[in-house]
């Protein structure tokens, strides 16, 4: 290991961990993504995903597994879920703005051309 990738002794990793019961409706989501396709999956690759999953909450997950089992062809791989997610979480975020801007956007004045110019407001880019 490299000098720069050493990590301080005072350095600690944060690990995310879901309660038990979270983690069992995934992967009762992914066997059952995996029996609609007719394809099993490995112990280690549930695993796998269940951690590469931990960021998303479990409606999210559920809704996009289910997505993909019945509408697929051929087992997902991690990009086509992290896709399915942003576009639930997307859809079933809440944005709070701040009462300054126009749904997220502000005046940003003319651009070079001299055209009218906008920008994401702060209360967006947080």
């Amino acid at each position: 290991m490299r000098n720069r990738e050493r990590r301080l002794p005072s350095e600690t990793q944060q690990t995310l961990v879901r309660p038990l019961e979270e983690s069992s409706k995934i992967l009762n989501a992914l066997t059952a993504m995996s029996l609609r396709l007719g394809k099993p999956l490995s112990g280690e690759r549930m695993e796998q995903l269940l951690a590469d999953l931990t960021p998303y909450p479990v409606p999210a997950i559920d809704w996009a597994l289910d997505n993909w089992g019945r509408n697929a062809k051929i087992m997902p791989t991690l990009a086509d879920l992290l896709g399915l997610l942003q576009s639930y979480m997307a859809e079933h975020t809440a944005v709070e703005f701040c009462g300054n801007c126009d749904t997220g956007w502000v005046e940003a004045g003319p651009d070079h051309a001299g055209n009218r110019a906008v920008k994401r407001c702060e209360c967006v880019s947080r």
